[in-house]
């Protein structure tokens, strides 16, 4: 009877293993066949400027796979079984392309694609009274600045950036002719200004008469008045991230301007396939134009110069930044001493 009931133990700890052993086995393999496949990845752009188009959206038609585009026009969808698909990308303000896409074994597929620009027609709009619009607000404490924007705020003599964050609220400054700017009582040096993630320590010209950035290079500017993320750390007051836009990969283009403040340049074009770069450069013009007027009234000067060279790679974009400003004094019966010069360059890499 013992022997009877041992040998029936022993027949079922025999099954539960044997079963144990092949569901171990058929796991891998069901493992393996989730992983099969290939990322098809690439970046959307503008087909007119070549400027990368953020937010698009990527799916594979007939599939319930797909991705946007972040702020570089990077796209990436994981894991797509071989076959040949149709890639379809749209974007607000932009035309839907498709194109075909083969996935064949299991390596990275790069599909890169240009859409046009569609103008979107609506009826007439009467627009009786409206003051000028508000800033666009991410939250109470963020708020973007468009170029768009700082055309249409008032201005004297120039646009200037820094000048037209005192229309946001919570930020102050001292007189209506400085642009230096307080935020919510906090002192002038608890701001940190940002240009493409270099901290610039002095963006004032002529003790805070103007800012140093040329609004003709920039793509847009966040304005944290609050509650900013622990990346921008250093500064309790506010922070201003100022970001410059690429230049034309399409065509050589350019912009001038001048005025009794100041005259600019600024070119830009591509440099063989998706590699682009561009140049601006400032100089006052104050002492020239107000001493026609008022002898020895402006003993000062200042210049700004801005490069950017932007190279497109199979594994992401390289880019080589740069910018100087200086601004000069000139006593009266004395020559010209240099009052602030400040430098900076970077090499920033990646999508």
């Amino acid at each position: 009877m013992i022997s009877r009931r041992v040998l029936l133990l022993a027949a079922a700890c025999g099954a539960v293993l044997c079963f144990g052993m092949c569901r171990a086995r058929a796991s891998p393999a069901r493992s393996d066949d989730a992983q099969s496949g290939a990322d098809v990845e690439g970046v959307v752009a503008d087909s007119a400027t070549g400027e990368r188009v953020p937010g698009a959206n990527v799916i594979l038609k007939g599939t319930n796979r797909g991705a946007a585009t972040n702020n570089n026009g990077f796209y990436l969808i994981s894991s797509v079984p071989p076959g040949t698909y149709e890639l379809v990308v749209s974007a607000v303000g932009y035309l839907r392309r498709t194109v075909p896409v083969a996935v064949k074994g299991t390596g990275a597929q790069t599909v890169n694609v240009k859409i046009a620009a569609r103008l979107i027609e609506t009826r007439e709009v009467v627009v009786e009274t409206q003051s000028i619009s508000s800033l666009t607000e991410r939250s109470a404490s963020v708020h973007i600045i468009t170029p768009r924007e700082l055309q249409r705020l008032p201005s004297a003599g120039q646009q200037d950036l820094l000048r037209s964050l005192q229309v946001l609220p919570g930020i102050t400054s001292t007189s209506d002719v400085s642009a230096k700017f307080f935020v919510r009582g906090g002192a002038g040096d608890q701001n940190l200004i940002l240009l493409d993630g270099m901290k610039v320590y002095n963006p004032f010209h002529a003790f805070g008469l103007f800012s140093i950035f040329d609004p003709d290079i920039i793509r847009n500017a966040e304005v944290y008045t609050g509650a900013f993320p622990a990346g921008y750390g250093g500064r309790l007051s506010s922070v201003v991230n100022v970001t410059t836009k690429d230049g034309n990969l399409t065509r050589l283009s350019g912009n001038a301007n001048v005025n009794f403040l100041s005259g600019k340049l600024e070119l830009d074009g591509p440099l063989g396939d998706d590699n682009s770069w561009m140049v601006s450069g400032r100089s006052s013009l104050l002492t020239n134009s107000i001493d026609k007027m008022i002898p020895n009234a402006s003993p000062m000067s200042f210049t700004d110069l801005f490069f950017k060279g932007t190279v497109g790679t199979s594994t992401g974009r390289f880019g080589l930044r740069g910018y100087t400003s200086a601004d000069d004094v000139k006593p009266p019966a004395a020559s010209a001493t240099p009052l602030a010069t400040s430098t900076a360059i970077q090499i920033p890499h990646g999508y």
